[in-house]
């Protein structure tokens, strides 16, 4: 049942969640040229547009096994500083034609996209939610376990909680010199606990 609904129903939401949000960031950059800030022939519109569009386009196709396939395939070509390098710098020369308040602005949107793109890769590959919730999971566990000693140790230290140790607890205290008693009231050596 929760491989139908990750599968079917999730990702369903997920890829609608991404695509929204990427036509709100092409909403703000068209309202970027409306309002005249940039011009709707400007390299820097188009490029940014272009970019919006191919990842709307694309979004289901978005995902983690794609992004490893796509990084494995294009490591010499990024070793060599071909493609993404040369794509990159027509980018920055194509901003670097705006105002640096529209640069700011459209590496914001720019930004904010790769980060839809991140958190639609990370959210869609059972690969990295097994692994996240996996993590989460160890990190909550830890958190309560290190809360319940903490609690749990100064309980046993009160008296009226003497109750609470078990007898293979007390046992091995006793054989190990720790305690001394007669089992009602317990007198700790603590030269026994100290090493001593």
């Amino acid at each position: 049942m929760l491989w139908i609904l990750f599968f079917w129903l999730y990702r369903d939401y997920r890829l609608d969640y991404f695509r929204q949000h990427l036509f709100a960031l092409r909403d703000e950059l068209f309202d970027l040229a409306k309002n005249e800030e940039i011009s709707f022939t400007d390299d820097a519109y188009k490029l940014t547009r272009a970019m919006l569009n191919g990842t709307i386009r694309f979004g289901h196709k978005l995902g983690f096994v794609d992004m490893v396939c796509l990084v494995l395939s294009t490591r010499g070509a990024a070793r060599k500083g071909k493609r993404g390098d040369c794509f990159e710098s027509r980018v920055k020369n194509a901003y670097a034609e705006v105002s640096p308040e529209v640069q700011e602005k459209l590496g914001s949107i720019r930004f904010r996209m790769h980060m839809l793109m991140l958190e639609q890769i990370v959210f869609t590959s059972s690969i990295l939610m097994f692994s996240l919730f996996t993590f989460a999971f160890a990190v909550v566990s830890f958190i309560a376990s290190r809360r319940l000693a903490r609690f749990f140790g100064k309980a046993f230290l009160r008296p009226r909680f003497g109750y609470l140790l078990s007898l293979n607890d007390y046992a091995a205290c006793v054989y190990g010199g720790g305690i001394r008693g007669n089992g009602r009231q317990l007198d700790v050596n603590p030269r026994a606990f100290a090493g001593g």
